[in-house]
């Protein structure tokens, strides 16, 4: 019988430990009986540690939209807080809705950048249409326009306060950021007296359809609210307006006798009772393929000369093309 040494197989009472302190070694037996030992206390040096995972920045979370604003409806009756309303609201760069004597009409302070794109932005329209100006009284029309002609004169004489539109040269010194204008400015009298009463406790203000572009102009303030929302901060109720035919735009400052761009509100036959040489927009070709076949191509036809060119929305700021004129090319307006 051979004798084990205390080397080769292990104690019943657990492993020994090493009289000077160091690392205890274990040891295990093979399948076929031999002895193992764990790893080196110098082996086990040798694995480096990995460094610990930097905690990663909280993700920041997304902003709640914040919520919309409510706006300031007015009645118009109450003429006076109406008027306060509008001022405030005016000197503090906002858009004010208010009836005048076509639709209702979203209002801005034309001497401010910022105010006028607000309103642009409120009716999600682009600079390229910039709105007119509606003034109070036609005795203030020198202080925004300059080179007048005398049939523009006419015309203001007859339709002032009234649905005209008159497209002028602006003065060099105006200091008015409507958009892209080409130095000319849109303006008119309104013929209505909250309107007008506003605009002499405001000034001139930009003024376009209260509607989001592409919809019908609002002819009521509910309508008007209903497009426009929190956009706007004060609405003036005055009732249900005329509308929804918009004003008749004449442009001057492209064309020193007149050129209809739009027919609205006044008739382009009365308009040429005062000034017969008065150019304006000619009737839609009715296309080849609309002629029926048993009739003959040669045979004339006619279309409404008015309905041919009123904006179907109904929005006084928005033009109809200029038509093409031989020799001469007519840029279209948009205010």
């Amino acid at each position: 019988m051979t004798e084990s040494s205390d080397e080769t197989t292990p104690r019943d009472d657990g492993p020994a430990a090493e009289s000077d302190g160091s690392i205890q070694q274990n040891e295990a037996m093979t399948t076929d009986g031999a002895p193992t030992r764990d790893l080196e206390p110098e082996a086990a040096a040798e694995v480096e540690p990995q460094p610990a995972p930097e905690p990663q920045p909280d993700a920041e979370p997304e902003p709640e939209p914040e919520p919309e604003r409510e706006p300031i409806v007015v009645s118009a009756e109450d003429l006076k807080a109406a008027i306060e309303s509008v001022r405030t609201a005016i000197r503090a760069g906002e858009s004010v809705v208010f009836p005048t004597d076509t639709v209702y009409g979203i209002g801005a302070d034309p001497f401010s950048p910022q105010a006028v794109q607000g309103l642009l932005d409120a009716k999600h329209r682009g600079r390229d249409m910039p709105p007119p100006v509606l003034i109070g009284d036609a005795d203030v029309l020198e202080a925004y326009t300059r080179d007048v002609p005398a049939a523009a004169r006419l015309l203001a004489n007859r339709y002032w306060p009234g649905p005209l539109t008159l497209i002028l040269t602006a003065q060099s010194s105006l200091r008015m950021d409507l958009g892209e204008t080409k130095g000319s400015i849109g303006v008119r009298v309104p013929d209505h007296e909250v309107a007008r009463a506003i605009l002499r406790a405001t000034g001139p203000l930009a003024v376009s359809s209260a509607n989001i572009s592409g919809e019908p102009a609002a002819t009521d303030e509910p309508e008007a609210r209903r497009q426009l929302r929190g956009s706007v901060a004060v609405y003036v109720d005055g009732g249900a307006t005329p509308g929804p035919t918009p004003s008749t735009i004449v442009d001057f400052a492209s064309d020193l006798s007149g050129r209809v761009l739009r027919v609205g509100a006044i008739p382009l036959d009365e308009l040429r009772k005062l000034l017969p040489g008065l150019a304006g927009p000619e009737p839609d070709p009715v296309p080849e393929e609309s002629v029926p076949a048993d009739e003959p191509e040669s045979q004339e036809r006619t279309v409404d000369e008015g309905a041919a060119h009123v904006s179907e929305t109904g929005d006084p700021t928005e033009a109809a093309p200029a038509p093409a004129v031989a020799e001469t090319k007519t840029e279209e307006k948009t205010s």
